[in-house]
């Protein structure tokens, strides 16, 4: 049903048509939206209700879970934000600046593996701007190369076993395994090798492959735990668990929020790794510095 026009109204004067989060004057460019959605079962009342620019209302909970995210905005973070800049207008404390907004940037993490699969692919549908432009990276083609090998519709943690007669047996064959021991359980962790893969090549499933392929280090995308119940000796078989890290992706968003067209050159970023993933720490490190040439197009608000 939405919010009944004199709510609407109290939220617009009360906000001075800012945005009560970023704080910029949105004009005619403003929504009001609900603290708690109505599908939740929140009122349509002026305590429910925060005037959010067109950027900052798209990160309040208000897309598909399913799509791209970062860290959407909390109700409690809400209300405060309504509250700190309802009390500044009402104060006439509302400071203008010497400066224009030109672009807003933002990072889309996105742990669906059928959304980037279908973004990666053209289908920018799910994207929450309007009218994006996908612009490839060298990572962002690596990654496509590798999906064009799975052909698997959805990507879980994908794992499978394999048994060896004692502990004993286990540490002859793994001598470079980790032992950790946590509420009684005694678990060895280690980074696999390459050849472990290579023997079971045809059962893998398409992204293992691609991974084996394209030559990328075991240690970034697999790690493998054997846990055994302490006993150990010569009397107990031990099974090893190898698992496979699941894709995410990181989309850099550049959205023009002025009024005037802006043309965008070329993209400066760096490249990091982080192979934390294998349960054996390591420190990120910084790999290279990279210059990406974005499309030759204007970009119109």
């Amino acid at each position: 049903m939405g919010f009944p026009p004199n709510i609407k109204e109290q939220e617009l004067i009360a906000s001075a048509r800012h945005c009560c989060v970023c704080h910029r004057y949105a004009g005619v460019n403003i929504e009001v939206h609900h603290i708690k959605q109505e599908a939740d079962g929140g009122p349509n009342t002026f305590e429910n209700a925060i005037a959010l620019c067109f950027d900052c209302h798209s990160f309040a909970g208000h897309y598909n879970n399913r799509h791209p995210k970062g860290t959407k905005y909390s109700q409690s973070e809400l209300k405060k934000a309504k509250t700190n800049w309802h009390n500044l207008v009402a104060q006439n404390n509302i400071k203008s600046t010497d400066f224009i907004d030109k672009v807003l940037c933002k990072y889309l993490l996105c742990k669906d593996y059928e959304s980037f699969n279908s973004i990666l692919k053209g289908d920018l549908n799910n994207i929450p701007i309007d009218a994006p432009l996908l612009a490839q990276t060298p990572q962002g083609e690596l990654i496509e190369k590798i999906l064009k090998q799975n052909d698997e519709s959805y990507q879980t943690v994908y794992s499978f076993t394999k048994e060896y007669k004692s502990e004993n047996d286990y540490l002859n064959q793994h001598p470079d395994s980790v032992k950790i021991e946590s509420g009684g359980v005694f678990q060895y962790k280690r980074i696999p090798k390459r050849e472990e893969f290579l023997e079971r090549y045809s059962d893998l499933n398409g992204l293992i492959q691609a991974y084996l392929d394209k030559d990328i280090p075991i240690e970034h995308f697999a790690s493998a735990v054997a846990t055994f119940n302490g006993c150990g000796g010569d009397y107990e078989t031990v099974s090893e668990i190898f698992s496979i890290k699941p894709i995410w992706c990181v989309f850099l968003v550049i959205e023009n929020i002025s009024n005037k067209p802006i043309r965008f050159q070329e993209l400066n970023f760096k490249i990091y790794k982080n192979i934390e993933y294998v349960g054996i720490p390591n420190s990120i490190s910084e790999l290279d510095n990279s210059t990406v040439t974005l499309p030759s197009v204007r970009s119109e608000e």
